[in-house]
């Protein structure tokens, strides 16, 4: 009797979790971004902030699956202007490597400038 009792209250406190974790996060991360001025020079670094404390808070409390919140910086960068995206005719990268770049790499003076369109995204 007291297992399902308890597996039941794990279940209940889980989404009491899950569901304070999604109103905190975006909560968190909207007066971080709108309230606050980090560096008032550069405003990336607020907004850098914001996306961290949004990841920070969904993370812990598991509000979505970890690897989709591993995924809110490639979304979120580019739409508040921290990460700059463009398109390149020609890129320098291994012959197997697919249509997205997103950092460079090293490849022991062996690169090949490929006939290739690549998005690379920039920080």
């Amino acid at each position: 009797m007291t297992i399902v009792n308890n597996a039941e209250e794990n279940r209940q406190t889980g989404r009491l979790k899950r569901t304070i974790g999604l109103l905190a996060g975006p909560t968190a991360a909207l007066v971080i971004l709108f309230l606050l001025d980090l560096e008032p020079d550069n405003p990336l670094v607020t907004r850098t902030a914001a996306v961290a404390a949004l990841m920070a808070i969904w993370w812990t409390t598991e509000a979505i699956p970890i690897p989709a919140t591993a995924l809110l910086p490639v979304a979120l960068f580019p739409l508040l202007g921290i990460m700059i995206c463009i398109q390149m005719k020609y890129s320098m990268s291994p012959p197997k490597m697919g249509k997205i770049s997103y950092l460079m790499y090293a490849d022991n003076g062996k690169s090949q400038l490929r006939k290739q369109n690549h998005l690379v995204c920039v920080i």
